[in-house]
């Protein structure tokens, strides 16, 4: 099986092409307020975090939202996720192993929900002369968003404050290959922490859990970045 076959296909599509679907960021939050989407104290097995290499997860879940033409559940993202790749699966892990891949799963579905949640956010304000979110971007580049402002990109890269998040992050950081993506020239990042005790977060509780998101506030923190400083380092 082919495991970057998703990947390999979206990483190509325009960097817009999840607008054809016509979702917004209030119809994310709300079904995410009718869903149960967990995402606190779900343990980490460091056989499943670090040792083996998953089919990847953002290209699984635009597949899913792009062929269902929908925003998705955190249940659908990992029981289909689990179906789809079931025969690579079960050749890289143990069946007592399974628990903790839907426990990962469960973070990197909260995890790219945040982004697409805010990348809608951005877009709706219209204060933007480009939004865009492309897959090789994310994956390759870490720039959760692309925007566009004073004919200048911006890439912005998301993640939650904590220590461990922070750690993480950095470590991803450091193998992390700048201008792989040719159309995309000159872009200044601006690196984007979501603090979970923040008052400026927008707070979304589902049937389970609460969650927090970008808000309408870290998009004026976005442009006061672009307005201060023209020179931010390439």
């Amino acid at each position: 099986m082919n495991i970057n076959q998703l990947y390999n296909k979206y990483k190509q599509y325009d960097f817009n092409f999840l607008d054809e679907l016509d979702l917004d960021h209030q119809q994310i939050e709300t079904a995410l307020k009718y869903s149960n989407v967990t995402v606190k104290g779900l343990p980490k097995d460091n056989f499943v975090e670090y040792r083996v290499k998953f089919p990847n997860f953002v290209a699984f879940f635009v597949h899913l939202i792009y062929t269902k033409r929908r925003m998705i559940t955190q249940e659908e993202y990992i029981n289909e996720y689990i179906t789809y790749y079931e025969e690579y699966l079960n050749s890289v892990l143990f069946p007592n192993k399974i628990k903790f891949l839907r426990y990962r799963l469960s973070r990197a579905f909260s995890s790219l929900v945040r982004d697409l949640h805010f990348y809608h956010v951005l877009r709706d304000s219209n204060l933007f002369d480009e939004v865009s979110f492309n897959v090789a971007l994310d994956c390759e580049e870490k720039i959760d968003v692309l925007v566009k402002k004073n004919n200048k990109f911006f890439g912005l890269q998301l993640h939650i404050s904590t220590k461990r998040s922070n750690a993480e992050y950095l470590k991803k950081e450091k193998n992390v290959k700048r201008g792989v993506i040719s159309n995309v020239k000159d872009v200044h990042y601006i690196d984007l922490p979501l603090s979970p005790f923040s008052k400026d977060v927008k707070r979304i509780t589902s049937f389970k859990d609460e969650m927090v998101y970008y808000s309408n506030l870290h998009i004026q923190q976005v442009l006061d970045i672009i307005n201060e400083d023209h020179s931010l380092a390439i």
